[in-house]
């Protein structure tokens, strides 16, 4: 690391967004873990998205440690993190490190994503590298690629014990919104994550966009985080979060494959994925799941956006 990256980095200012949601106690394992961090000028800043528990009452027990923000309504992934986002840059952050509440992060982590971002000026988001929180040596997630002719979006090392295979720093396609590091200029340059998403793929398009104005997306292995799997969203397989991976999967498609006959070819391949998943979830009994598949494709299809509670979803 050269003299010139270091000084910069023990000036450059970290904001870190946490988004809370009913699961208070996720949210302050990972707050324990950003104070064990090695880097000094980090402000945390926990948003509240409409909890009906305990949460905020847990929250400023610990306020001369962070920064809160309540929402009275739950506002979604890309909701609460643009309160976040907009916080951090309105006080001057130089960095904004968006992170899910349900993870825990390696004392370098942070360090490490301001060294690579420092190091590489065209960089606009930096990813570290997360692995399952139960299983702490098997990938979750080594940066991404979108597939633009299929329209599919991929979690690179996914599922795969860590042996090194993915230890070298590369651009990337997309990061996961679980953890990844914007610089200020991105957020001045691109806006916001778009709400039309609310929660599940806004990364992917997130990063589309940062690319497309011009920016590249890295991944850093040294950096490490620890995730408690689809803990945030409510469990991977809840109907809701199955809807909103259908929808938005679909809405990935309409926005970001211009050619007609890709876009048909990825929209008949993404149909016929979803058709054996029905299958797959009747096969189990679990007919809310396909119901959130069904809802899922029809929004999708006709560009139905934003916050959507189906009650039959929730019960």
């Amino acid at each position: 690391m050269s003299a010139n990256v270091l000084k910069t980095m023990l000036s450059a200012k970290v904001t870190v967004v946490l988004i809370n949601w009913n699961r208070i106690d996720d949210t302050l394992d990972c707050i324990e873990s950003l104070h064990k961090s090695d880097y000094l000028d980090i402000q945390i800043v926990v948003v509240d998205n409409g909890s009906i528990d305990d949460s905020l009452s847990r929250l400023h027990t610990i306020q001369d440690k962070i920064t809160i923000i309540a929402s009275p309504d739950n506002m979604g992934f890309t909701g609460g993190n643009n309160l976040g986002m907009r916080h951090a840059a309105a006080n001057g952050s130089d960095y904004v490190l968006l992170l899910n509440n349900d993870t825990t992060v390696a004392p370098n982590m942070i360090s490490a994503l301001v060294a690579a971002a420092e190091a590489h000026k065209g960089a606009g988001i930096i990813s570290p590298k997360i692995f399952y929180y139960d299983h702490p040596r098997l990938i979750w997630h080594a940066g991404g690629l979108w597939n633009a002719r299929l329209g599919i979006a991929k979690s690179i090392g996914h599922d795969e014990i860590d042996r090194g295979q993915y230890d070298q720093s590369r651009e990337v396609s997309w990061a996961s919104g679980c953890a990844l590091l914007l610089r200020r200029t991105v957020i001045q340059d691109v806006g916001f994550l778009c709400d039309d998403f609310f929660a599940v793929a806004e990364d992917v398009d997130y990063c589309l966009r940062v690319q497309a104005a011009g920016y590249k997306v890295l991944y850093v292995p040294e950096a490490r985080v620890w995730h408690k799997v689809s803990a945030s969203s409510g469990g991977g397989d809840s109907p809701q979060y199955i809807y909103y991976q259908t929808r938005n999967l679909f809405m990935l498609q309409t926005k970001w494959i211009k050619n007609k006959p890709t876009f048909l070819l990825a929209r008949g391949r993404l149909l016929v994925h979803y058709l054996i998943r029905v299958a797959k979830f009747m096969g189990r009994g679990q007919i809310r799941a396909n119901i959130g598949i069904m809802l899922g494709i029809y929004d999708g299809i006709r560009g139905k956006t934003g916050k959507q509670e189906y009650q039959i979803l929730l019960r």
